[in-house]
């Protein structure tokens, strides 16, 4: 490959590493689907079996200059073999949360349920407002929720300001080739 050319690729591939995580309209490809971020939204962790996405920059390399202000909320994407709905209804009613819906979707054409919930407040926690979508066929459950800042007492309202953006979110979702994994 001539040198011009190699080096033409290189900063290509310097200009997309430095626009951050994401394609230029948007979408996210992660395991076997692809999802499109919500403008100002950013992926804040990867990995083979989590996706996590956020409204502001979060994650361990955030400086205290650049913590956020505001409405903080995030979405958690975890593949997770043998994941049921039963079973996040037995962990919500095990913790003293409300089940307040539950309900079947679908997500990108594939059946899935949607639970949310209200976890009351606690010793050094605020109450808050979740979502949780387990799409069984697809080994992947997905956490919408607030980040309540420190001193924070409205995360349900929180939750509730950006409950059509975690839905617009989970309507953008494309499923691709199941995703082999080691010991299938």
């Amino acid at each position: 490959m001539p040198v011009a050319r190699r080096s033409l690729l290189l900063v290509l591939a310097l200009v997309l590493a430095a626009c951050g995580r994401g394609g230029a309209d948007g979408s996210v490809a992660w395991r076997d689907l692809t999802l499109e971020l919500p403008d100002g939204w950013t992926v804040f962790e990867e990995g083979q079996t989590l996706l996590s996405i956020a409204n502001v920059p979060l994650g361990g390399d955030v400086s205290e200059e650049e913590r956020p202000s505001g409405d903080v909320v995030a979405m958690f994407l975890t593949h997770r073999r043998g994941v049921t709905p039963g079973e996040w209804r037995r962990q919500i009613e095990d913790s003293g949360a409300t089940l307040e819906v539950d309900e079947a979707i679908e997500v990108g054409g594939v059946p899935a349920t949607r639970l949310q919930f209200l976890t009351p407040a606690s010793e050094g926690a605020a109450e808050t407002r979740e979502l949780v979508v387990i799409v069984p066929a697809r080994e992947v459950e997905v956490l919408a929720q607030p980040v309540p800042l420190p001193g924070s007492t409205d995360a349900p309202e929180v939750f509730d300001r950006a409950r059509d953006t975690f839905d617009g979110v989970l309507a953008s979702v494309r499923w691709g080739a199941p995703v082999e994994t080691p010991g299938s």
